[in-house]
C-alpha cells in the first residue's frame, strides 16, 4: 500500500510538474513560427514603417486574408505541436509509469525554459524588436513649432495656382512597388536582366526625371514608403505621419485641412475617379480621396455590387487581378471621355505587391527561382499595352498620362530580390557598389518609377534632379500645363522648374527627422 501510494504521488507529481514544460514549449514552437511568418510577410526590417501604420489614425489595418494566413501558418501549427508533445508525453508516462522519476520531469521543464528562452530572444533580435521603444516616444513628444515648416512647406493657394483655358485630363497610375531598379545595370537598374523593357523604353521616349541618362526615378523619404503614405506624399506634398491619439477626427475624414491635388481638380470642375483592386478601407486609401475633392471611390466591394464582379469573388491575393482593373479602367475612361468637364482617373495595382506578388494568367512562367520576377515582367507589359490602348483614343490629344511606382518595394529578410540593403533602400554589397561607381550616380539609393506620358512641358534636361514623392505634387500640375507661382507646393518643387528640391538643398537625414516630428503645423490638417 505505502509503495503504490509512493508511486502515486510520483505520478501526479509528474503530471503536474510537465504542464509548465508543456506550455512553455508550446510558447517557443508559436514564438519561431510566429517569427518564420512576420519576416516572410512584413517588411519588419522597416520599424520606423511597421510603426507609423500601426499607429496612424486610420481604419482598415488588418484584413480577412491576413488573419486566415497567420492561422494556418502559426497558430494551426503550433496547436499541433501541443497535441502532438501532449500525446507523446502522456505515452511516455503510460509506458514508464514505474520508472519515472521528479528530476527527469525538472529536467524536462529546464530544457523547456531554456528553449523559450532562446526563441524568446531570437524574436527580438530579428523583429528589431529594441528599436521600436525609442521610435514609439518619438511618437509620444509633444507637438512642436517648427521652423522648417514655416520656411519650406508652401500651402497651396487658388489665385497661385492658374489652370489654361483647355484644362488637360490626368491619368493618375500608381503601380505598386514599382522601381527603376527593375531594369538592368545597362539602363540604370540593379538586374542582371531587364524585369521592365517596356516602361525603359517609355521612359526613353517621354520624361522621366532622375540623376542621369539612365533610368532614374524618386528617393523614397520617411513616411513616404507604403501605399497610403505615397499616395499622401505625392498628391499632398506632406509625409503620412499620423498619430492616432492626436487625431480622433482621422476615422471620418482624412487630413480635412491638407490641401491637395484632388482638391485643387474639384474646385475646377473635374469629374473625378479613383480604383482600386481591392479593399478600399485598407489604411483608409478611399477615405483620403473621398475627403480631397469628393473622388468616387471604387473598389473589390463596389465592383461586386455593379456586377461586374461576382459577389463572391476573391483572387486569394488582395482582390482581384490588375488584368480586371485596367479592363474596368479603359471603361470608366469610356465613359468620362464622353463628359463635357475635364476628368481625372486614378488606380492603384497590386499584383507586384510584396512578398511574391500575383501570379496571374497572362504572367509568363520564366523565372521559377524567383516568380516575383515574372510578375514585375507581366506589369511592366500590362502598363504600357494600356498606354498604346489610351494613344489610340479619342481623349488623349488633351490627356496627360502619368505612371509612377507608389514606393520601393518593401524586401522582407527571409527573400530579398535584391542584394542585401538597409531600411532606406541603400546598398551595401561591393559587386552593387561598383556598378554604382561605374554609372557615376550620385548615390546608391533604390529609386521608385516615374514617368509623363504626353506633357504640356518639356525641359531641355530632366536627367539632372533629386527629388522625392512630395515633388510630383506641383509636378503633375506643371505637367498640365497649370502655372505654379513659384513652382513650390507643400514640401515639393516642380521638376520642371530650375528650382531646388529638399533633396537637393538638404541632407535626407535632416529632412526626415525635420519632417517626421510631431508639429503643431502637420496638426492643423486635422483640427
Amino acid at each position: 500500500m505505502l509503495l503504490n501510494r509512493k508511486i502515486c504521488l510520483v505520478k501526479r507529481g509528474e503530471k503536474v510538474s510537465s504542464l509548465p514544460a508543456l506550455v512553455m514549449a508550446s510558447l517557443a514552437f508559436l514564438l519561431l513560427r510566429l517569427l518564420n511568418w512576420g519576416l516572410a510577410s512584413f517588411p519588419l526590417y522597416q520599424p520606423a514603417t511597421v510603426v507609423a501604420v500601426l499607429a496612424g489614425g486610420v481604419r482598415g489595418g488588418v484584413n480577412v486574408s491576413i488573419i486566415k494566413n497567420c492561422m494556418i501558418s502559426v497558430f494551426l501549427p503550433a496547436l499541433t505541436f501541443t497535441l502532438v508533445v501532449s500525446l507523446f508525453s502522456l505515452y511516455l508516462s503510460k509506458k514508464n509509469e514505474n520508472s519515472l522519476k521528479l528530476f527527469r520531469v525538472s529536467l524536462k521543464t529546464l530544457l523547456a525554459l531554456i528553449l523559450l528562452l532562446v526563441s524568446f530572444f531570437t524574436f527580438l533580435h530579428r523583429t528589431m524588436f529594441f528599436r521600436y521603444p525609442a521610435l514609439v516616444k518619438e511618437y509620444l513628444k509633444p507637438s512642436v513649432d517648427s521652423d522648417f515648416y514655416r520656411n519650406e512647406y508652401v500651402k497651396p493657394e487658388n489665385d497661385k495656382i492658374i489652370f489654361p483655358e483647355k484644362k488637360r485630363n490626368l491619368i493618375f497610375i500608381l503601380l505598386e512597388s514599382m522601381e527603376s531598379s527593375f531594369a538592368d545595370k545597362e539602363n540604370g537598374g540593379l538586374m542582371g536582366e531587364n524585369l521592365i523593357p517596356n516602361l525603359t523604353e517609355l521612359a526613353k521616349e517621354n520624361v522621366s526625371f532622375g540623376e542621369n541618362d539612365l533610368l532614374g526615378g524618386g528617393s523614397q523619404l520617411d513616411g513616404t514608403g507604403w501605399t497610403i503614405a505615397a499616395i499622401v506624399s505625392k498628391l499632398g506634398g506632406v509625409p503620412f505621419n499620423l498619430k492616432t491619439s492626436g487625431n480622433p477626427q482621422a476615422i471620418q475624414s482624412f487630413l480635412p485641412n491638407l490641401i491637395t491635388l484632388t482638391d485643387i481638380l474639384g474646385n475646377q470642375g473635374y469629374d473625378m475617379e479613383f480604383l482600386f483592386g481591392s479593399d478600399k478601407a485598407f489604411a483608409s486609401r478611399g477615405l483620403f480621396f473621398e475627403s480631397h475633392g469628393g473622388v468616387k471611390v471604387m473598389d473589390l466591394d463596389s465592383f461586386r455590387q455593379s456586377g461586374r464582379l461576382p459577389s463572391d469573388y476573391h483572387n486569394g491575393f488582395w482582390g482581384f487581378e490588375d488584368f480586371l482593373l485596367y479592363k474596368f479602367a479603359k471603361e470608366e475612361l469610356e465613359k468620362l471621355s464622353k463628359g463635357d468637364t475635364p476628368f481625372f482617373l486614378g488606380f492603384l495595382t497590386v499584383d507586384t505587391h510584396y512578398p511574391e506578388g500575383y501570379v496571374c494568367p497572362l504572367c509568363k512562367k520564366r523565372h521559377p527561382e524567383n516568380p516575383y520576377k515574372d510578375v514585375i515582367t507581366c506589369a511592366d507589359f500590362q502598363v504600357a499595352t494600356f498606354i498604346d490602348w489610351c494613344k489610340k483614343q479619342d481623349f488623349y490629344e488633351d490627356t496627360l498620362i502619368v505612371v509612377m511606382g507608389d514606393h520601393l518595394f518593401m524586401q522582407v529578410p527571409t527573400d530579398n530580390l535584391f542584394d542585401q540593403s538597409d531600411e532606406n533602400g541603400v546598398f551595401t554589397s561591393e559587386h552593387v557598389v561598383e556598378e554604382v561607381k561605374k554609372r557615376k550616380t550620385k548615390k546608391t539609393e533604390r529609386r521608385w518609377y516615374n514617368l509623363f506620358v504626353n506633357s504640356s512641358l518639356q525641359v531641355a534636361d530632366e536627367k539632372d534632379r533629386v527629388f522625392s514623392s512630395y515633388d510630383m505634387f506641383p509636378t503633375l500640375l506643371e505637367a498640365m500645363g497649370v502655372q505654379v507661382e513659384g513652382h513650390r507646393l507643400g514640401f515639393g518643387t516642380s521638376l520642371f522648374s530650375d528650382e531646388k528640391t529638399l533633396l537637393e538643398r538638404f541632407p535626407l537625414d535632416y529632412i526626415n527627422e525635420k519632417t517626421m516630428e510631431n508639429t503643431i503645423q502637420y496638426d492643423s490638417f486635422v483640427n
